[in-house]
This record gives C-alpha cells, sequence and structure tokens, in this order.
C-alpha cells in the first residue's frame, strides 16, 4: 500500500454531491434513519478521477485494475457501521451519510477488500468517541489506514512478498482488508521473483564481465527495475522494499 494524492474534486461530484448532503442531513433531522443514497458517489467522473490519481490501481492491494469494475468504496460506511469482530456490538444506522459524497471520503479499490472483507467494518481505537451525527466534532482514532490521508509505509512493509504489518494499525489494517488473501500474495510473488531473477542477472554479468552498470546490454533491465519502485508500477511498495539500498542501482 502506498500514499495516494488526490486531484481537486471533479466539479461535477461537487455540483451534484452538495445539495443531496444537504438533504440527508435535513432527513436526519427529522428523524430518518434508513437514508436513501444516490449513484453520484460513483459517476463517471469520480471513477475516471480515482483511476488517475490511484494510478489505476487498488487503493489498498495495489493491484491493477485488469477488466474489472473498480467499486467505488466509502472509507467511512455511509449507510451503516458494524462492529468489529473482536469487539461485542451489533450495527449503527445510518453510519457517515454526510460523507457519502464526499471526495475526501471516496477511494477505488478491487471487490474481495472492499465487499469480501471490509465491507462496513470501520473500527475506532476508541469507540466512544464515534461520530454518530454530521453535528458531532471529529475527535475518531481511525485504525483502518487511509492512503489518501497518510502514508500508509509508516506502518506496512514488505519481506520478500509476504506482507508485514509494522505497528498495530498495519496488522489489523492487513486483516480487516484481507491483504494476505491468496490472489495477492500469489500476483505479489510473481512479480517478486521476476525482480530477482533480474537483479540476479545484472550482478551475474557486473561480476563475470566488469562492465559498467551503465552498459547498454544492462541499462533496460535496471530501468525496468527503477520503475518497478515508482507508483504508478504494480506492487510498488514491494518493490521499493526489494530494491532500497541494491547497490546496482
Amino acid at each position: 500500500m502506498i500514499q495516494i494524492f488526490k486531484d481537486p474534486c471533479p466539479p461535477k461530484l461537487e455540483k451534484l454531491g452538495k445539495p443531496r448532503t444537504d438533504e440527508l442531513k435535513l432527513e436526519y433531522d427529522k428523524g430518518g434513519r434508513k437514508l436513501k443514497f444516490y449513484r453520484t458517489y460513483k459517476i463517471k467522473a469520480v471513477v475516471e478521477a480515482l483511476k488517475h490519481c490511484q494510478h489505476n490501481k487498488c487503493c489498498f492491494s495495489e493491484a491493477y485494475f485488469v477488466g474489472d469494475l473498480p467499486p467505488v468504496e466509502h472509507y467511512r460506511p455511509k449507510g451503516r457501521i458494524d462492529e468489529w469482530p473482536w469487539r461485542k456490538g451489533g450495527s449503527l444506522t445510518p453510519g457517515y451519510y454526510w460523507l457519502a459524497y464526499s471526495w475526501e471520503n471516496l477511494l477505488l479499490c478491487k471487490p474481495l477488500p472492499n465487499t469480501s472483507k471490509k465491507r462496513n467494518f470501520f473500527p475506532l481505537v476508541d469507540s466512544t468517541k464515534r461520530m454518530k451525527s454530521h453535528h458531532d466534532a471529529d475527535a475518531e482514532e481511525p485504525i483502518l489506514i487511509n492512503p489518501s490521508k497518510e502514508d500508509p509505509r509508516c506502518h506496512i512493509r514488505f519481506r520478500g512478498w509476504e506482507i508485514e504489518g509494522r505497528t498495530f494499525r498495519g496488522r489489523q489494517t492487513i486483516k480487516i482488508l484481507g491483504l494476505r488473501d491468496e490472489s495477492f500474495v500469489i500476483a505479489r510473488q510473481r512479480l517478486h521473483f521476476r525482480l530477482l531473477k533480474e537483479m540476479q542477472w545484472i550482478e551475474a554479468l557486473l561480476a563475470r564481465f566488469h562492465i559498467d552498470k551503465d552498459d547498454p546490454i544492462i541499462l533496460p533491465t535496471r530501468i525496468g527495475l527503477l520503475q518497478s519502485m515508482k507508483p504508478e508500477s504494480e506492487f510498488s511498495s514491494m518493490a521499493i522494499d526489494l530494491l532500497s539500498g541494491w547497490p546496482h542501482l
């Protein structure tokens, strides 16, 4: 997982989302708890803008969107909040309804983390500080890492292709999102083996022929390794941990 730097809010979302947010707030203040949400948060302009700033990658797993329709993820669930399994409790309805059309609350992610794992969970360090309406001040300390607000690499790193939580929040984020799922592990493993093989090939050539690392024979492979560490590359965080400090880049 890497940090995501968002572009400004798409004008169409801002235009359509504000009046609908005002409607939700008014309905809540009238006593409504089963609120209706429109598809405004997943219009084409939103999806395309998120794809661009996320480099066509899942915000959590860093897997590319290839032929799949990426769901729009609400970092804070809009309609209902379920208690994370380690704590006793039921559900809170509605959820963060006033953030349903908030650009800051929207991300794109693969179906597995979105609908199969995270679902409506949003655990806090202290659940008594949870915001329950748009009137509440934000004093929350979320456990789930928000890649558009913080650097996930402060919490999550890689040992080989295996993902590791370096902090409590990192470990719980991995668990909540299912980032050790076999589908992600196999894809990361495949890339890891390819990068490792290229590194070994370069090391062998340098040792045997005593050529410069900018020699045309190995330069394209070196450039490819450097590219794998850039934000637009799939599983770039894993590549960074593999290649950082390698003396032949």
